[in-house]
């Protein structure tokens, strides 16, 4: 349940709609006549867009980790001390000061679900390790 309680949050709120309509936008632009009239983020990037609401939402997002190349989510990596590996993350307009992050493991060609994580949650999953690793 996604709740705003202040108005910095639902500034937040509409920072993060901004950044989704020009991300739907330029996928849109960029696969113009490619699909029907209305294509899903599947089609467009390979999963689908998920805002983590609660920290339980946390343990949906995959890395892999370093040592073993096995998939694991990145809470238990975190946790675990094993060190992980996405693809994309990176803050909303490349401004940490946002509050609005992005991650995302693409497994193969196909691309894989984007996750917007709110920075109440970046400290429980090491978020600034992760864009500076990813070159976000």
């Amino acid at each position: 349940m996604l709740v705003i309680r202040t108005m910095e949050e639902l500034k937040d709120l509409e920072n993060a709609t901004k950044l989704l309509h020009t991300l739907s936008k330029e996928l849109q632009d960029k696969f113009s006549g490619m699909f029907e009239e209305y294509p899903t983020f599947d089609q467009m990037i390979g999963g689908d867009v998920k805002i983590c609401e609660v920290p339980e939402d946390l343990n949906k997002i995959m890395v892999i980790r370093k040592d073993t190349g096995d998939l694991i989510d990145i809470v238990s990596c975190e946790t675990g001390g094993y060190g992980g590996r996405v693809d994309i993350a990176d803050y909303a307009f490349g401004n940490k000061n946002t509050n609005i992050g992005f991650i995302s493991l693409m497994t193969n060609n196909a691309g894989g679900d984007l996750f917007v994580v709110p920075k109440a949650f970046w400290k429980r999953i090491n978020f600034s390790k992760y864009v500076k690793e990813s070159g976000g």
